[in-house]
């Protein structure tokens, strides 16, 4: 399963721990994938129990002219019956 995140702090370098502790409990409570949205900036991916969780992919497509919105990335995920079975991350700017 993929849980798709609604992340709560806007332009946030880092999440916070409360953000943290609930991405790591969907893990544990059997998502397989975990993507977060809403932050406009990259946070980058953790490994937890051996399933990823990317914090925020960055800013695709918005129109925000803050320049820590310019990087962003593409996940690249590959599923078969056990789950998620690989990631790879495509930078964009």
């Amino acid at each position: 399963a993929v849980h798709f995140v609604h992340a709560w702090h806007e332009r946030a370098a880092i999440a916070v721990y409360d953000d943290l502790a609930i991405r790591r409990r969907l893990l544990e409570q059997g998502a397989d994938l975990v993507i977060c949205h809403h932050p406009h900036i990259l946070q980058g991916f953790e490994v937890h129990r051996g399933r990823l969780i990317a914090h925020s992919l960055g800013n695709f497509c918005f129109d925000q002219e803050y320049p820590e919105t310019y990087p962003s990335c593409l996940l690249r995920a590959r599923a078969d019956s056990a789950g998620c079975a690989g990631f790879t991350v495509v930078p964009t700017y």
